[in-house]
């Protein structure tokens, strides 16, 4: 071998090595992993797993820190559901008989743990959890109701309500809530239901004002989620054939024209806007099990692929940017995340 062909191949070394480092893989769940979220500040990673645990992670190494349901900590049953507050250290996590466990770390003594009991008797599995702020947490089952609980009082106050729009169908009405996510400013929440999409005005009080019914109303099959984009002119949506939307957001109090839709022929579980920047598009294909970037000319209404990632070796589940856009992590029915830089 002369010493271009050495050259070369130490190169060819170097550039593997280099793309080798580009993603990082969290490993440690037994079996599949349904989701995963990154805290606000970048530095810690949440995943679900199918067994109903949740771990925490490092970001930036890939360690594993904590998992919850905590050994030291009496409960039963699997987690469901689970959100981050969008300031502080706070996780809840929604179990089998309702209840939610709330946990503030790190502090000296390590975690804070507590228990919120289920609302009442006959109160459901949580299906879907969203902060609203550090004292506001917002809850859904998996019939149809949506609660709210003010975390800032001694005495836990809870608020109960349907989403609908107009007369009540009763076969919605009853219906699993699917996902909530509270728009940046916190004035709205949108929920998916069946097929609908509903967009809620909040009260000051966090007490709902007004629901409306937002997005296509054509769909055929049920919605997946929903999500807001970083100025809440659009939300995005999937559907479970594999169906994406764009829609711009007509507010409650705003003109019908003020809304429009937009659909892209690329199948995939979930799809997330770039929090920086919505003419780029996250999502987890389940045409080819990989993750892609989506580039959208809305003026158009077309966009196109700019770049794919495929590192898991089974089905993925989810894709979700950091809070800066920088990175993103993917989920899969093998049992590992990978968290990946967007230029990697």
């Amino acid at each position: 071998m002369n010493h271009k062909h050495i050259f070369a191949y130490i190169i060819f070394i170097s550039l593997s090595m280099a793309h080798a480092q580009c993603y990082i893989l969290l490993k440690g769940h037994e079996g599949r992993i349904n989701h995963a979220e990154f805290h606000h500040n970048g530095t810690e990673i949440a995943t679900l797993s199918d067994n109903g645990t949740v771990r925490l992670w490092n970001t930036a190494t890939g360690d594993f820190l904590r998992q919850y349901p905590r050994t030291d900590v009496e409960l039963e049953g699997k987690i469901h559901s689970f959100a981050f507050a969008p300031e502080g250290w706070r996780l809840a996590t929604g179990y089998d008989d309702g209840s939610i466990h709330l946990s503030t770390f790190p502090t000296d003594n390590g975690d804070e743990c507590y228990l919120l009991p289920a609302i009442d008797e006959t109160a459901e599995t949580p299906i879907a959890a969203a902060f609203k702020d550090y004292k506001t947490l917002c809850i859904a089952n998996k019939h149809g109701s949506i609660s709210y609980c003010n975390l800032s009082k001694k005495k836990k106050i809870w608020y109960r309500f349907h989403v609908y729009d107009g007369d009540i169908d009763e076969d919605v009405y009853d219906a699993s809530i699917n996902s909530l996510q509270f728009s940046p400013s916190g004035d709205y929440l949108l929920v998916t239901q069946r097929d609908q999409a509903y967009l809620v005005k909040m009260h000051p009080d966090n007490r709902t004002e007004q629901i409306k019914k937002v997005g296509l109303s054509s769909f055929d099959h049920e919605m997946i989620a929903a999500e807001f984009n970083h100025d809440e002119t659009k939300f995005i949506c999937t559907s479970t054939d594999g169906t994406i939307c764009i829609n711009g957001v007509g507010y409650i109090d705003e003109a019908e024209e003020t809304e429009w839709s937009m659909l892209l022929k690329e199948p995939a579980i979930s799809a997330q806007f770039s929090p920086i920047n919505d003419q780029i598009i996250l999502i987890a294909s389940t045409k080819d099990n990989t993750a892609k970037l989506l580039q959208v000319d809305y003026s158009n209404r077309e966009y196109k692929v700019i770049k794919t990632f495929a590192e898991h070796t089974g089905k993925i589940t989810s894709a979700r940017f950091n809070h800066d856009g920088t990175k993103f992590v993917t989920t899969s029915n093998d049992g590992t995340a990978i968290i990946e830089d967007i230029k990697g």
